[in-house]
């Protein structure tokens, strides 16, 4: 499969091959883009993305390999967490259901890339207290200033972790008095030395970066929002396992469960208050984060919701897994239903590949080195619940494109920004992907050299003032169409309202509006 219905996902690729082509001259980027080092940490997916770009030679083929490497990640990465906390390994095999999330869908790609990197420096963090070595110290170090590149909700609750698991330490014996627990917080800046680089960097990044005070973006980043507490309940299961329109997810999802629950219930030994309140604390610092964390903080949004598929991923870490049939049965129906979410998922994603049509010939049909605008009068899936090809214009900057708008370049934390003056003609509409009828050809269109619609939009049907366009390419999914070199249409003698409003329509509005003044 070539194109994947995650939301964002054509965004990150194009990111990628913008790094991974940064130096080509043939592609000329380094006009028109800017590599933005202190304002975001989304910039190590993208870095990794751009390795794989050049060692592949295609962009779309190495993001494909990185998200593949991420997917199985997560069961070796939760192996390694079981493993260090004494935990029954088994249980890895059903950590690969949670990586099938709302999250993934959305393509909140450096977040979910970023939970198996949590997973392993959690584990890692252990290691190192119970037997701390330079090595590992090291590791931790610039371990944790990877995390908060890859993604700032993971380095958050890895900081909580850091903090609870160094005065908990799993693995030892608890304090008995109050001295001793007195012992462990007097400690505990000494123990958590290693952290301060990350700590660095968050705080260089606060006061550099998309949180800075005064700053501008498509939102405004003072603005924060949160969800009712009523509400989250009902988004636990959409973020923890809702990815298609149909029901086999979210039955999955219901077996996973049910599997955990089945295994809870047979715990092998019983547990003191101190010894259960420790063995949940990570669970319950989620929970924490997706009650307290806010829906939105300017352009990021989704941000505590989107942590529902930790609960799962924790969840299998306070129970066992009994001898005999009550383990086997409940591991082989996790198992099957791993595989079940994994063949549901290629077939949704092939049904959902289907809406684009044969897309590699519309991107073809553009020359290399120009600028594009998608229109997306067409939005929703049958497939997907969020819009997976809303930015499907970004694959042609993947294949050498300069500008494949509207893009995520526009916004203050994306990594690669479009330099001043370089950019397209800005609009006071924020993600304005999702508001077609918002182009104006007078002065969008002299910005493009290409625009792609999908879905029943004739921007161009009015001839509206501005440069002269010819459709190119014509399939039952897509639009191409090319700019008139030197020709214009002539100018009308009322206001373009876009290409939702036709000049007629306009006309005669401005007609009665004049027979009507006294």
């Amino acid at each position: 499969m070539r194109f994947l219905p995650f939301t964002d996902l054509p965004e990150h690729v194009a990111a990628i091959a913008t790094l991974a082509h940064w130096n080509d001259a043939g592609w000329g980027l380094g006009a028109i883009y800017e590599v933005i080092f202190d304002r975001s940490y989304y910039l190590l997916y993208h870095f990794v993305g751009s390795l794989l770009a050049r060692l592949f030679g295609d962009a779309e083929l190495g993001h494909r390999v990185l998200l593949t490497l991420v997917g199985l990640a997560y069961p070796y990465s939760m192996r390694f967490l079981l493993r260090t906390l004494g935990r029954d390994e088994r249980l890895a095999l059903l950590a690969g259901i949670p990586f099938w999330n709302r999250a993934l869908s959305v393509g909140f790609l450096p977040y979910v890339s970023s939970v198996p990197a949590l997973l392993a420096m959690f584990a890692l963090h252990v290691r190192w207290l119970q037997r701390p070595t330079a090595r590992r110290t090291w590791v931790l170090a610039l371990g944790s200033v990877a995390l908060f590149f890859l993604h700032l909700n993971a380095f958050l609750l890895f900081s909580l972790l850091v903090v609870t698991t160094t005065l908990w330490r799993p693995g030892t014996p608890l304090p008995e008095t109050r001295t001793e627990w007195f012992a462990r917080v007097r400690e505990l800046p000494r123990r958590t030395l290693w952290f301060l680089p990350a700590l660095g960097a968050a705080a260089f990044w606060t006061h550099r970066g998309s949180l800075a005070r005064g700053s501008k973006s498509l939102d405004d980043p003072g603005e924060v929002a949160y969800l009712p507490g009523k509400l989250l309940p009902r988004e636990f299961p959409i973020w923890a396992h809702d990815v298609w329109r149909t029901h086999v997810d979210e039955v999955t999802g219901v077996v996973f469960w049910v599997v955990i629950l089945a295994l809870a219930l047979h715990r092998s030994e019983r547990q003191r208050p101190l010894e259960w309140l420790r063995a949940w604390t990570p669970f319950l610092l989620v929970l924490f984060l997706f009650v307290a964390l806010p829906f939105t903080v300017g352009a990021g949004g989704m941000l505590n919701v989107r942590l529902a598929l930790f609960f799962g991923l924790f969840a299998l870490l306070v129970i066992d897994v009994p001898a005999g049939w009550r383990g086997t049965v409940p591991l082989a129906i996790g198992m099957l239903t791993t595989l079940v979410v994994s063949g549901n998922a290629i077939y949704e994603c092939r049904k959902a590949q289907a809406e684009l049509g044969d897309f590699d010939r519309v991107l073809g049909a553009m020359e290399p080195g120009r600028k594009l605008l998608t229109l997306n009068a067409r939005q929703s899936s049958p497939v997907a619940p969020f819009f997976p090809w809303i930015h499907a214009g970004a694959y042609y900057r993947a294949r050498g494109g300069k500008v494949a708008s509207v893009s995520f370049s526009e916004l203050r934390h994306w990594p690669i920004r479009y330099r001043d003056g370089a950019g397209p003609p800005a609009k006071d509409i924020p993600f304005w992907e999702f508001a077609p009828c918002a182009f104006r050809n007078a002065t969008d269109g002299e910005y493009y050299d290409y625009v792609l619609v999908r879905g029943p939009l004739d921007p161009f049907r009015d001839r509206p003032p501005g440069p002269m366009w010819k459709p190119t390419l014509q399939d039952p999914h897509f639009t191409l169409y090319t700019k008139v070199p030197g020709e214009t249409y002539a100018p009308w003698t009322v206001p373009d309202g876009g290409p939702c409003e036709s000049r007629r329509t306009l006309e005669l509005t401005q007609g009665r509006a004049r027979t009507t003044v006294p």
